[in-house]
């Protein structure tokens, strides 16, 4: 570590835009459109005070975002010819009611285009690399196996509609490795969006009965890295028989220090894993049988390998993972 700059320092201050209070959500914000769960966009109205905080990588991770589709992403279309406008608050009002409020990233045009031509709904995102490369239509966004990637077209959807002035908008989908963009046209689907207007307006209902939708089932990627999963964890129990709790004491104690010791080992195991690849494929590129390098002794065996038959059995294997809040940075 350091000795001449304070690194916990330069951290906090990097971090700090990120160190928000918990407030209340009054309406149901448009960026949360397309979650898969009812019952969390309720419980994010009504239990807004008991959302985990984000953990300091995560932190880091969603200021790194910030970054690249505020900045980067804008600064990629100027450099191509594009103008801006700036982002637009809407709410999506049915008879009264706000169903969906939100803030666009803003609209762009080509600045030779026709004066009069219609600024276009912009979307920027920085998704994951090996995400960004499979998808390249709107269809790939809509098949994805994230249910992040699969709920992102109805924030932008709902902006076109409650612009109303064009069916048209597009995602500035950008690689988090290279920063590279990928550009996804989005044309508006009447009967989704109003599924997404009832939707807003029964997760309403809810909020205003202060009571809950029932809890979907069970799910690694939507439960198991939900920030409110501690406040939805005894109707998971009630309603799937299968997850019982244990009431074991210091069990939960030696969890969390495998759990440690696990992450501080993964470094150590990559590293070992690619000195033995770049050792043993120097060794095996040599003729020789036998070698002497300062203290070591190599030698190379030709080893017969007998093959054989597995018969078919059924194993019993134990998966032990960490849920809520921090299961979120591997999604990063």
């Amino acid at each position: 570590m350091s000795q001449l700059v304070d690194n916990d320092r330069i951290r906090s201050a990097w971090l700090k835009d990120q160190e928000r209070e918990p407030r209340p959500q009054d309406h149901n914000w448009i960026s949360g459109a397309g979650d898969v769960c009812d019952r969390r966009l309720v419980l994010q109205r009504l239990h807004w005070q008991d959302v985990a905080p984000p953990s300091e990588y995560l932190k880091a991770v969603f200021k790194r975002g910030n970054i690249a589709e505020r900045e980067i992403g804008r600064r990629q279309m100027i450099e191509a010819g594009y103008e801006f406008a700036e982002p637009q608050a809407f709410r999506i009002v049915e008879q009264g009611e706000v169903v969906w409020s939100g803030r666009t990233d803003g609209s762009v045009r080509d600045k030779d285009a026709p004066i009069d031509t219609p600024f276009i709904p912009w979307e920027a995102k920085m998704l994951n690399t090996h995400v960004w490369k499979r998808i390249d239509t709107l269809d790939d966004m809509i098949a994805s196996k994230s249910p992040y990637i699969r709920g992102l077209p109805a924030q932008l959807m709902l902006y076109l509609y409650a612009k109303g002035t064009n069916e048209r908008g597009i995602f500035h989908l950008m690689d988090s490795e290279t920063w590279m963009p990928k550009h996804i046209d989005v044309t508006l689907d009447y009967e989704y969006v109003q599924w997404l207007i009832e939707r807003g307006k029964r997760i309403n209902l809810h909020v205003a009965a202060e009571d809950l939708p029932d809890p979907i089932e069970w799910s690694d990627d939507i439960c198991g890295r939900c920030r409110l999963l501690h406040v939805c964890m005894p109707d998971q129990i009630r309603k799937f028989g299968t997850l019982r709790v244990w009431e074991l004491p210091g069990f939960e104690e030696k969890l969390e220090l495998l759990d440690k010791v696990k992450a501080e080992l993964k470094p150590l195991e990559d590293q070992k894993k690619e000195l033995e690849s770049h050792v043993k494929g120097l060794i095996r590129r040599d003729d020789g049988t036998q070698f002497a390098i300062g203290n070591f002794l190599i030698t190379k065996k030709s080893v017969s390998v007998k093959g054989y038959e597995v018969a078919p059995r059924v194993d019993e294997r134990i998966e032990i993972k960490r849920v809520g809040a921090k299961a979120m940075e591997k999604q990063a």
